[in-house]
């Protein structure tokens, strides 16, 4: 990048043409020069009015490769002594030499930051080695040379913070996203105002080079690619056009990762590119929302079953129908609107719309802004010669001409129609039948009176019998036991030998006399029980009770039947101290049933086993007595639990009972709010479980 060149004033020039005047007097030399170098040039800036002096204020030539003496002075940047360019194998095809200017003294001329300005030299065309006073003095005249532009830059940098102070606060005051940029291969971004930091997030900090503005505006290296190219091809048009170039569409990825649309144009400033942005994002989404509404309308116009159409009242004509209308009524759309509005409705149809129209229109005129929509029903032709019925919804507008135009969107409604007719002729047949069948509830709800008075009659005479029954049982029930103690007590006194010893003819009768009275006693107690349940009259004593306790008092009472049978007794417990809310005598009562039920039923040398376990999540404890007997039928499951029902039904039955025992068990055990499962397999044993609630240890 070439360093600023400071604009030098006429005073100023005049003095430095007044020292290499004295310069080339002084040396008695041809030619005393100040060069100046302007990018890859190398300019006559001042040049001494000696006679026979070749160069001429403003002579450029090229400078790299050239040989010049100067070069080679730009280029080391210290002085150079020639004494005779010919004597030299560097210098021997210099340029200068066609002047035959064959002795050079130079030293190089700097800014005050040490890049190079250009060169004060003497020149001449005889071998010369220039005396130490002479060469001291165009140090001495360099010097000064250099002081002068150091007051010159620093006057200019004085100058120039002034006006870029009021210059960054119009631009930061400007409306627009401003950049300012040089316009060289690099891009070095030079300032950014205050409205493009706020669009886009960025910073000189950022963004120091064109390439870094690329690379975070444009992470995706394919595409960025693409925009850099067409970003150099911008400016080079902004470059050949002077200003002509058009604004382009760009999308650009802020700091902060939003997505902005911009339009960006250049202009060209001397030796500056300003670019500027401007924000055309919500534009762009408003054009695109437009765009998709359009678009939508246009298919919802072009796809739905509905018609959409728009009548000029002005010039009665339509002036829109939606294609729609060939699904309609047959017609395509230039058909339907070369229809009048008469054409298009049938005659009793043509009649009530201009009825609306008449009465509508004038509300319309009278508060145009007022929201207003009608709907009426009409009957339309189609091409086909059938007639359908069609709802109009309606609406009044003015058009761009002001005339009155009718917004219209038509269904056909023929099978709705068709509908209403058939609900209504179901609704009429639904009234016949309703009828009917109201005179046929009415009969039989005297039917039901009648036979509910029949029925009352014969519940208070069941009602009478069951208490008869009840009572007959319980007295039965006393009177039976009464006798029955009579001949139990003394038995058992015959029996132990307190009237005197009996032979074993005598003790076998006794034995037996007691064992049925035994039974009989048994039996008594059970039908005196149920019935005691059955009517209610019996309550339990509910405490808190040891299941171990309860299982031993059962098993105790079943002993003697297992041993006589040869049986095998076993008592399984999952978890000892088990506590239960029950009747101790009902639970005790329930499992001597079951147990005496497994003994019964179960051959010699066979096993009754006896479990409990406790299921404190479920809530539950149970009881199981399983036998290897013979077993029970599924389909019998039912009927074990019915009273007075024995499964046997013969008068020689094997198994004696009165059938009350299961019933019993299954009564007790719902009054302890429990129930009682069966699983059996004929041949191989039942299980009969007893579930009841549980609150844990």
């Amino acid at each position: 990048m070439n360093h600023f060149i400071p604009d030098i004033s006429e005073k100023t020039l005049q003095q430095w043409q007044d020292a290499v005047d004295l310069l080339a007097r002084t040396a008695g030399v041809r030619a005393s020069l100040i060069m100046r170098l302007i990018g890859d040039e190398i300019e006559v800036f001042v040049s001494s009015s000696t006679q026979g002096n070749p160069y001429h204020p403003g002579d450029r030539e090229y400078l790299y490769g050239s040989g010049l003496y100067c070069e080679a002075v730009i280029q080391a940047q210290e002085k150079l002594l020639v004494v005779d360019a010919r004597q030299t194998e560097q210098f021997k095809h210099n340029p200068d030499l066609k002047y035959g200017l064959v002795c050079y003294l130079g030293f190089p001329i700097r800014y005050s930051d040490g890049a190079p300005f250009g060169t004060i030299c003497l020149l001449d065309d005889k071998a010369n080695g220039f005396t130490p006073d002479l060469i001291t003095l165009l140090e001495k005249m360099r010097d000064l040379i250099e002081s002068q532009l150091c007051l010159l830059e620093e006057n200019r940098r004085h100058l120039l913070f002034a006006s870029e102070s009021v210059l960054r606060k119009m631009l930061d005051h400007i409306p627009t996203a401003l950049a300012c940029i040089t316009p060289d291969v690099d891009g070095k971004v030079l300032y950014l105002n205050k409205q493009f930091t706020d669009l886009f997030g960025y910073t000189t900090a950022d963004i120091p080079l064109v390439k870094d503005w690329m690379a975070r505006a444009y992470p995706e290296a394919q595409s960025r690619t693409a925009l850099v190219q067409a970003w150099q091809a911008a400016v080079a048009q902004e470059f050949q056009q002077a200003g002509r170039v058009e604004p382009r569409e760009v999308s650009i990825i802020c700091k902060d990762g939003r997505i902005r649309e911009v339009l960006i144009s250049f202009n060209l400033l001397d030796d500056m590119l300003l670019v500027s942005f401007v924000d055309i994002t919500e534009r762009k989404h408003a054009e695109m929302e437009l765009r998709l509404s359009e678009e939508r309308i246009r298919l919802l116009a072009e796809n739905v079953s509905d018609v959409i159409w728009v009548l000029n009242l002005n010039q009665k004509c339509f002036t829109y129908i939606s294609p729609s209308i060939e699904q309609l009524r047959g017609f395509s759309v230039e058909e339907a609107m070369a229809q009048t509005m008469e054409e298009s409705l049938m005659p009793e149809s043509v009649e009530l719309v201009m009825q609306k129209l008449t009465k509508n229109v004038p509300l319309f005129l009278a508060n145009p802004k007022a929201p207003q929509s009608f709907m009426s029903e009409v009957r339309q032709p189609c091409k086909d010669g059938s007639i359908i019925w069609v709802e109009v919804t309606t609406r009044f507008r003015f058009n761009e001409a002001h005339e009155i135009e009718v917004v219209g969107v038509s269904r056909n409604i023929s099978q709705r129609k068709r509908y209403v007719q058939e609900l209504k002729e179901a609704h009429e047949a639904v009234r016949a039948a309703n009828a009917e069948l109201e005179q046929r509830v009415q009969e039989r709800t005297a039917e039901l009176l009648a036979s509910r008075d029949a029925l009352s009659v014969t519940n208070a005479a069941l009602n009478k019998a069951l208490c008869a029954r009840d009572g007959f049982m319980s007295a039965m029930s006393h009177e039976l036991r009464t006798p029955l103690m009579g001949i139990l007590g003394p038995a058992e006194v015959l029996r132990t030998g307190i009237y005197g010893s009996l032979n074993d003819k005598q003790l076998k009768s006794i034995q037996n006399i007691e064992s049925s009275g035994q039974r009989l006693h048994s039996l008594i107690n059970d039908v005196l029980d149920y019935a005691q349940f059955q009517s209610g009259h019996a309550g339990l004593d509910i405490h808190a009770n040891s299941l171990d306790a309860i299982c031993a008092l059962s098993l105790q009472a079943i002993q003697g039947q297992a041993a006589a049978k040869g049986l095998q007794v076993e008592y399984q417990v999952a978890q000892h101290d088990l506590r239960v809310e029950v009747d101790q005598r009902r639970m005790v009562q329930v499992l001597v049933n079951l147990l005496d039920n497994a003994v019964k039923f179960t051959p010699r040398q066979g096993c009754i086993r006896l479990a409990t376990a406790g299921d404190a999540q479920a809530g539950q404890v149970q009881i199981s007595v399983t036998d290897s007997g013979i077993g029970i039928q599924e389909e019998d499951f039912e009927k074990i639990f019915q009273p007075f029902v024995q499964l046997d039904a013969r008068l020689e039955r094997e198994y004696q009972g009165t059938g009350l025992g299961l019933a019993l068990v299954k009564t007790l055990v719902e009054l302890h709010q429990g129930s009682l499962a069966v699983e059996s397999e004929p041949g191989k044993g039942s299980t009969f479980t007893v579930s009841l609630p549980w609150k844990g240890p």
